[in-house]
């Protein structure tokens, strides 16, 4: 268990990882954020004082401090394997080679962020998979 500080920020990596998934998904061929703001600047044409959608209003900035960490899971991320009907978690062989070729080594809570924000990633292609197949 780590201290009230590393818990924070784990917390704040979350909630970053949450919003930043779902602003990044795709509707048609626009990103969620990208339509949000087109129809916002749409809405302020009809109306100056139009308000701005909820989502852009209450967009997570990512803390400088885990810049790294969000960096390294980007780039783990996207070389991650696929067993033909989904995505796989990024292994911890993947991890190995990433210290190697970067020459570091992450320390218990880069590699627990890492593993949460993968989950998070992974439910969150779960939950998008899930609502186009009920469509």
């Amino acid at each position: 268990r780590y201290c009230k500080f590393y818990e924070g920020l784990a917390g704040e990596l979350k909630c970053f990882a949450k919003s930043n998934f779902a602003l990044q998904e795709n509707i048609g061929r626009m990103k969620a954020k990208e339509h949000l703001e087109s129809a916002w600047e749409m809405r302020k044409l009809i109306n100056p004082n139009a308000k701005k959608p909820n989502a852009l209003e209450n967009e997570i900035e990512l803390n400088p401090l885990l810049s790294f960490i969000w960096g390294a899971f980007c780039e783990l991320s996207s070389s991650r394997g696929s067993n033909g009907f989904s995505i796989l978690p990024i292994s911890v062989r993947d991890i190995y080679y990433y210290q190697q070729l970067y020459e570091l080594r992450f320390n218990d809570f880069e590699l627990r962020c890492i593993r949460d924000v993968d989950n998070i990633f992974l439910q969150h292609i779960a939950i998008s998979r899930d609502k186009k197949e009920v469509k």
